[in-house]
């Protein structure tokens, strides 16, 4: 059968060397690099979950510390010179249903706005990609995790996978959405990781300043779609404020705010 999550041709097969057919069979995943690792860690993640501690190594305390990697067929290879690998993180269960998301959501955003292959095997979150998106991955995930037990702030320049954009304070609300639907949507729409900085400036009046509003993701053009989301829901927001109308109509426009959402 085929992975639909990764474009890969998955069957059974017995194995022959010598010209003699050993005993058992493989399975065997055809397709790109990314495509075979990807489904790969994915049925390694759906074995696990059915017999804990086949491809999962533990230390003596019982926390996992590394997949259990059997030889890989000598077809089965990474180009010469390639920094492609698999790093593990080990994650509690609360951090485990968090990064989880509701049935697999934020999982797949984080992938798709790093550019990494991400599953989770166990209790084990599995990176695979190239050095820069093992990298990003590694960072959305430590990023998520912390807005699990409260505000986050990062120090966003001099980096060049994300845009700040300045939320008027009215507006976050209306940005975020109702346990952070709206903004939600715009991740799915655009392929990125969004949340609020926690460090917003104090305005001379004394009042807060525009929120910090950071838009993650590996591709600039799915940034900038991102931003023009964003900055349309602020200007439709003003323009409902001021009793204008028009714009367009969204669910769940008020309530939220803050960098934590759920899925």
């Amino acid at each position: 059968r085929s992975c639909g999550e990764w474009l890969t041709l998955m069957f059974f097969a017995k194995m022959v060397e010598g010209g003699r057919t050993g005993a058992g069979e493989k399975l065997m995943l055809f397709g790109t690099l990314r495509a075979r690792r990807g489904a790969e860690l994915k049925v390694m993640s759906a074995v696990e979950h059915k017999k804990p501690g086949h491809f999962v190594a533990f230390d003596d305390a019982g926390v996992p510390e590394g997949l259990k990697m059997g030889e890989r067929f000598k077809g089965d290879v990474v180009p010469d010179g390639a920094d492609w690998a698999v790093d593990t993180i080990p994650l509690s269960n609360d951090d485990f249903s968090y990064a989880l998301g509701s049935q697999g959501s934020t999982r797949r955003k984080l992938a798709t706005a790093s550019g990494a292959v991400l599953e989770y095997v166990g209790m084990l979150a599995c990176i695979a990609g190239y050095k820069p998106e093992r990298r990003r991955c590694r960072d959305y995930l430590r990023l998520l995790l912390k807005q699990r037990t409260g505000p986050v702030h990062v120090e966003h320049e001099g980096r060049d996978d994300v845009i700040a954009v300045h939320v008027p304070p009215q507006s976050v609300g209306f940005i975020t959405g109702s346990r952070g639907e709206t903004l939600r949507h715009i991740e799915r729409l655009s392929g990125t990781f969004c949340f609020t900085s926690s460090a917003s400036p104090i305005g001379e009046s004394g009042g807060r300043g525009n929120e910090t509003l950071l838009i993650f993701g590996h591709d600039a053009r799915a940034r900038a779609h991102a931003r023009e989301e964003v900055e349309e829901r602020i200007r439709d927001h003003a323009r409902m404020q001021g009793g204008g109308g028009g714009g367009r109509s969204y669910g769940g426009g008020g309530g939220g705010g803050g960098g934590r959402y759920d899925d």
